[in-house]
Protein backbone atom coordinates (compact mmCIF):
# COMPACT_ATOMS: atom_id res chain seq x y z
CA UNK A 1 0.00 0.00 0.00
CA UNK A 2 1.24 3.59 -1.32
CA UNK A 3 -0.40 6.79 1.07
CA UNK A 4 -0.60 10.01 -1.21
CA UNK A 5 -2.07 12.91 0.68
CA UNK A 6 -5.47 11.51 2.22
CA UNK A 7 -5.82 8.48 -0.23
CA UNK A 8 -4.15 4.92 -0.42
CA UNK A 9 -3.16 3.05 -3.66
CA UNK A 10 -3.21 -0.97 -3.18
CA UNK A 11 -2.27 -3.22 -5.44
CA UNK A 12 -3.61 -7.03 -5.29
CA UNK A 13 -1.94 -9.48 -6.67
CA UNK A 14 0.08 -7.57 -9.06
CA UNK A 15 4.12 -8.10 -8.60
CA UNK A 16 5.90 -5.74 -7.11
CA UNK A 17 6.94 -2.68 -9.34
CA UNK A 18 4.01 -3.11 -11.39
CA UNK A 19 1.15 -0.26 -11.86
CA UNK A 20 -2.41 -1.57 -10.77
CA UNK A 21 -5.09 -0.60 -12.83
CA UNK A 22 -7.03 2.19 -12.02
CA UNK A 23 -10.38 1.73 -10.21
CA UNK A 24 -12.81 0.53 -12.72
CA UNK A 25 -10.90 -0.56 -15.17
CA UNK A 26 -9.90 -4.45 -15.36
CA UNK A 27 -8.08 -6.70 -17.90
CA UNK A 28 -8.33 -3.63 -20.60
CA UNK A 29 -12.07 -3.15 -19.96
CA UNK A 30 -13.53 -0.06 -18.92
CA UNK A 31 -16.46 0.70 -17.06
CA UNK A 32 -17.82 3.92 -16.76
CA UNK A 33 -18.78 5.90 -13.43
CA UNK A 34 -22.27 7.31 -13.08
CA UNK A 35 -21.70 10.42 -13.46
CA UNK A 36 -20.28 10.03 -16.60
CA UNK A 37 -23.75 8.76 -17.55
CA UNK A 38 -25.07 12.04 -17.31
CA UNK A 39 -23.63 14.74 -19.91
CA UNK A 40 -23.72 18.17 -18.18
CA UNK A 41 -25.44 20.64 -20.71
CA UNK A 42 -25.49 23.87 -18.14
CA UNK A 43 -28.23 26.56 -17.53
CA UNK A 44 -30.21 28.89 -20.03
CA UNK A 45 -28.04 32.21 -20.82
CA UNK A 46 -30.86 34.46 -19.08
CA UNK A 47 -30.90 35.72 -15.50
CA UNK A 48 -34.60 35.14 -14.12
CA UNK A 49 -37.11 32.03 -14.08
CA UNK A 50 -36.52 29.76 -16.56
CA UNK A 51 -34.41 26.05 -16.68
CA UNK A 52 -31.15 25.04 -15.64
CA UNK A 53 -28.64 22.58 -14.57
CA UNK A 54 -29.56 20.27 -18.01
CA UNK A 55 -28.42 16.70 -18.03
CA UNK A 56 -28.45 14.58 -21.29
CA UNK A 57 -27.74 11.23 -21.45
CA UNK A 58 -27.95 9.13 -25.26
CA UNK A 59 -28.37 12.85 -27.18
CA UNK A 60 -26.10 16.40 -27.17
CA UNK A 61 -26.50 19.47 -25.12
CA UNK A 62 -28.14 21.26 -27.86
CA UNK A 63 -30.78 18.99 -28.23
CA UNK A 64 -31.23 18.45 -25.00
CA UNK A 65 -31.46 22.60 -24.12
CA UNK A 66 -33.94 22.44 -26.64
CA UNK A 67 -36.01 20.01 -25.22
CA UNK A 68 -35.72 22.17 -21.51
CA UNK A 69 -36.38 25.26 -23.86
CA UNK A 70 -39.71 23.95 -25.31
CA UNK A 71 -40.99 22.31 -21.99
CA UNK A 72 -40.29 25.18 -19.87
CA UNK A 73 -41.46 27.72 -22.06
CA UNK A 74 -44.49 24.88 -23.52
CA UNK A 75 -46.16 25.00 -19.95
CA UNK A 76 -47.67 28.30 -20.94
CA UNK A 77 -50.00 26.85 -24.27
CA UNK A 78 -49.72 22.73 -22.89
CA UNK A 79 -50.79 21.26 -19.46
CA UNK A 80 -48.51 18.23 -20.64
CA UNK A 81 -46.06 18.75 -23.19
CA UNK A 82 -43.64 16.77 -24.76
CA UNK A 83 -41.58 18.27 -26.64
CA UNK A 84 -39.12 16.97 -29.76
CA UNK A 85 -41.50 13.63 -28.96
CA UNK A 86 -39.79 13.23 -25.33
CA UNK A 87 -42.30 12.66 -22.70
CA UNK A 88 -42.09 14.41 -19.43
CA UNK A 89 -42.72 14.55 -15.71
CA UNK A 90 -42.12 17.15 -13.19
CA UNK A 91 -41.90 17.19 -9.48
CA UNK A 92 -42.34 20.48 -7.46
CA UNK A 93 -39.20 20.49 -4.85
CA UNK A 94 -39.61 24.01 -3.78
CA UNK A 95 -40.60 27.01 -3.41
CA UNK A 96 -41.45 27.92 -7.83
CA UNK A 97 -38.94 25.33 -8.34
CA UNK A 98 -39.32 21.91 -10.04
CA UNK A 99 -37.39 19.02 -11.52
CA UNK A 100 -38.39 17.52 -14.51
CA UNK A 101 -36.92 14.12 -16.33
CA UNK A 102 -37.81 13.34 -19.95
CA UNK A 103 -37.12 10.44 -22.01
CA UNK A 104 -37.76 8.93 -25.38
CA UNK A 105 -37.07 5.72 -27.11
CA UNK A 106 -35.19 6.31 -30.50
CA UNK A 107 -34.19 2.97 -32.76
CA UNK A 108 -34.30 0.53 -29.87
CA UNK A 109 -32.26 3.47 -27.43
CA UNK A 110 -33.71 5.36 -24.52
CA UNK A 111 -32.82 9.22 -24.77
CA UNK A 112 -33.00 10.86 -21.57
CA UNK A 113 -32.84 14.83 -20.36
CA UNK A 114 -33.01 15.77 -16.55
CA UNK A 115 -33.28 19.77 -15.73
CA UNK A 116 -34.89 21.89 -12.87
CA UNK A 117 -37.21 24.68 -14.05
CA UNK A 118 -38.94 27.65 -12.29
CA UNK A 119 -37.59 31.51 -10.62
Amino acid sequence: MLAVGLFALVTVGAPSGAAAAPSGEQGGSYEASASAYWRKCGSQPLAGAGWYRVRAHGLYCRKARAVAKRYTYGLAHNPSPSPLGFSCRHRRIGYELNRVACRRTVGGGVQKVRFLFGA
